[in-house]
């Protein structure tokens, strides 16, 4: 989307103005519509399974499940790991798993709510 506002060329504290304001106004919208609840869903196949998924439980203190499947291409076993992250943790997730195996097939998905353990307690309703 182009700046609603007109960026004068001859004066660069005003342009840098316009577009920091565009860009909060973008990072507050966000906020709005995804809420202080943003969680994001890793699904890691990586070859290195073992080193990604302590990273995770002993740097970022996020539980850890392990899936096997087969990848249908090569038909061999692969390790799946399902990780959740909060908003702190997501960047740091992605270039820590990108640190230990530049391989890893890594998908995110966005997760409208989790319960249990280090997330919502659960609760009869």
């Amino acid at each position: 989307k182009p700046f609603k506002y007109p960026i004068p060329s001859n004066n660069r504290s005003i342009t840098l103005t316009v577009i920091y304001n565009d860009i909060m106004e973008y990072k507050v919208i966000d906020l709005l519509l995804e809420g202080m609840g943003y969680l994001k869903g890793f699904l890691i196949i990586t070859d290195k399974t073992e080193e990604v998924s302590n990273m995770l439980m002993e740097d970022l203190d996020r539980g850890v499940t392990l899936f096997k499947g087969i990848g249908m291409y090569s038909k061999k076993e692969k390790d799946i790991l399902l990780c959740i992250v909060n908003r702190p943790q997501f960047t740091k997730t992605k270039e820590m798993v990108y640190d230990i195996d530049q391989d890893a097939f890594v998908m995110v998905v966005d997760v409208a709510e989790v319960v249990g353990e280090g997330f919502e307690e659960i609760t009869n309703q």
